[in-house]
């Protein structure tokens, strides 16, 4: 697993620091107080996004013959059913987003919950600049033979102990230790939406924490001896405190790609298409922004023999100077 992570975590720092500077971009919330931003980033994502993105159930089944008439409508009250429970409105949401934004949204299927009331599938939206994914995988589980698949990867997550007790699996909770894992990229991230936002670090506090403190996690999908399992380890990697066998040839990973190119993974993003617009587009704006200051505070070259304080030349209204001699040419606008 650390050698696999390791190889993951190299590939994808380059892809993560332009995706965490884009993050900004959108947010434009860090730029320089003193200059001004576009939202052209922001306002062609949302156009594109808000044309993909439906907060409705759109399936309804229909029977192939007269008597399934009653299986359909029951079919399509299930499908409502779990729609609701899996709060698939707010998942399709952050799905689409992924999408959009990165080239390639991923969801999590691997879980089912059969508590009373609920009996759904539980997803879950894996946020992209946390993922570590196999260099050679071109989608997460390839073509028809599976080709282009990717062979293992995964992610950083944070969980409090009592959360772990919760989920059937973990073991080893009494050896958990207030270890990160590795060079956190999670940390990075989370370190990195904080800059955006323009809110301060809590790391120090948070490590503070004892009930319900989050212990740094990798959750890693990786194939041993010919089987798919899901490892989760913490204490740097040290210890395990979950595994998992996938049944089936296939990943618990739905992926959803915006602009798909063959045989490639990341696809084009909104941003990959918009940034340097943007960036060009806030550029020319405060060139025209200091161009209207420069000419309504030139540069001036006075005489300072008929001119002897220069703080006389500070801007006052109904202000009277004096000069040594006649006033012609006294002061003239310095040319560019």
């Amino acid at each position: 697993i650390e050698a696999e992570r390791k190889l993951c975590s190299d590939f994808m720092e380059p892809k993560r620091a332009k995706w965490l500077k884009r993050l900004k971009l959108y947010n434009n919330q860090a730029r320089d107080e003193s200059k001004v931003g576009d939202p052209l980033l922001f306002t062609v994502f949302q156009t594109v996004f808000a044309a993909l993105y439906d907060d409705r159930l759109a399936v309804e089944f229909e029977g192939n013959d007269e008597g399934d008439t009653d299986t359909a409508e029951n079919l399509t009250d299930l499908a409502a059913h779990d729609y609701r429970i899996m709060q698939k409105d707010e998942a399709d949401y952050e799905w689409d987003w992924d999408a959009c934004f990165f080239g390639r949204g991923l969801l999590l299927l691997n879980e089912f919950d059969r508590s009373e009331g609920v009996m759904a599938p539980v997803s879950e939206v894996i946020d992209p600049v946390m993922w570590l994914r196999d260099p050679r995988a071109t989608s997460v589980n390839g073509d028809q033979r599976g080709r282009g698949a990717m062979r293992f990867g995964g992610r950083e997550i944070s969980l409090a102990k009592w959360e772990m007790e919760a989920i059937p699996g973990y073991k080893n909770l009494d050896k958990l230790k207030k270890a990160k894992e590795y060079d956190s990229v999670a940390e990075e991230a989370k370190q990195a939406r904080r800059d955006a936002q323009g809110t301060g670090n809590t790391q120090t506090q948070e490590d503070a924490l004892t009930e319900n403190y989050e212990y740094g996690l990798l959750e890693w999908f990786t194939t041993v001896e010919g089987k798919k399992k899901i490892i989760t380890t913490a204490n740097g990697g040290k210890l395990v405190v979950r595994e998992q066998e996938i049944k089936g040839d296939r990943w618990p990973i739905l992926d959803r790609p915006l602009f798909p190119i063959a045989h490639d993974w990341d696809g084009v993003s909104i941003p990959d298409l918009i940034e340097d617009k943007q960036r060009a587009r806030a550029k020319m704006i405060n060139l025209g922004l200091d161009a209207a200051i420069a000419d309504l505070h030139p540069m001036y070259l006075y005489n300072k023999k008929k001119i002897r304080n220069k703080r006389d030349l500070d801007f006052a209204f109904n202000k009277m100077v004096g000069v040594s001699g006649d006033t012609n040419n006294a002061v003239t606008p310095m040319n560019k």
